[in-house]
């Protein structure tokens, strides 16, 4: 295996690293190029995957057909609705296979390229080991993702309604004077690895938001937040309702609900057995990205 360490060509400063990802600054993708037509030249893989493809134009694309048996792109977001890459749009027909976690794109990208080259899997959780329910969890409700309008209004009313709720990502810090207002507790902007499982892993509850910018039914919360022992609290729809039962997870439709089940739920302690059932599923359905990857593998095995 042989990888390309982007995070050197960025810049050191926070503000101009932010720059960078808004504008995509030419100078560091040259450097960064220049260092992949290097490694191709020099090798012939059996597999390049590409994930998202973000900094690729159609002539690193073209030379990464050319330098491998079997083609893959993955991308673990939305593809039409965010994150769109014109270069690997206009050069899906060359790879081998297609993989996306949105049920809503599969169609889109079918509308692009031989459905036989589609496939459509599930989000996953990482098996680095569940959570502890021996550890001492201190926190009521967590929420760890980015920051929206929706997801901002439900963390203020359960707060409102007296329930402790620490929030941490993308775009929280923004909202800080509002979010102490309401007596919100702010972590950090980036929270991810052991970090990210430790605060989980602390709470009673954790929210598994889907995101209104586009029509998804899961994400990789659905999986990560029973995973590490905490109640997944998340909306009642197709396919979390395939995931799980009621008693596994904290179904709600509307916010009155997800409020008076997270009340009902801490208060009589209830919260214990439910987040042992949500574990205990997660990890008998083998909703982990180890499964998927194997999956993944079976496909390609069976393509010439």
């Amino acid at each position: 295996m042989h990888v390309i360490d982007f995070n050197k060509y960025l810049p050191n400063v926070r503000s101009m690293k932010s720059l960078f990802w808004r504008f995509n600054n030419s100078i560091s993708l040259r450097g960064f190029n220049k260092i992949l037509n290097h490694l191709l030249d020099s090798f012939q893989f059996d597999l390049i995957w590409v994930d998202k493809g973000l900094f690729l134009g159609n002539e690193q694309i073209r030379k990464l057909r050319a330098n491998t048996q079997k083609l893959v792109f993955f991308t673990p977001d939305c593809f039409f609705y965010q994150n769109n890459v014109k270069a690997v749009q206009g050069n899906l027909s060359i790879f081998d296979l297609v993989i996306t976690t949105k049920s809503f794109e599969v169609d889109l990208f079918k509308q692009e390229i031989d459905e036989s080259k589609v496939l459509l899997i599930n989000q996953g959780y990482t098996d680095v080991g569940g959570g502890s329910f021996e550890q001492e969890r201190d926190r009521d409700v967590i929420f760890i993702g980015k920051h929206e309008l929706h997801r901002e209004l439900c963390v203020l009313r359960l707060a409102e309604a007296g329930i402790d709720v620490y929030v941490g990502g993308a775009g929280w810090s923004r909202r800080k004077s509002r979010l102490t207002q309401y007596g919100v507790h702010l972590l950090e902007d980036d929270i991810r690895g052991e970090d990210y499982k430790r605060a989980i892993s602390r709470s009673k509850i954790g929210l598994g938001f889907l995101s209104k910018s586009f029509p998804e039914l899961h994400t990789t919360r659905t999986f990560e937040i029973p995973y590490f022992g905490s109640v997944l609290a998340t909306e009642r729809n197709a396919e979390t309702e395939r995931f799980f039962v009621e008693g596994e997870v904290l179904f709600y439709e509307t916010l009155d609900e997800l409020i008076t089940k997270t009340q009902r739920i801490l208060k009589s302690k209830g919260w214990k057995n439910m987040a042992l059932l949500g574990q205990r599923r997660a990890v008998k359905n083998d909703c982990s990205w180890r499964l998927q990857m194997s999956r993944i593998h079976e496909v390609l095995d069976g393509k010439t």
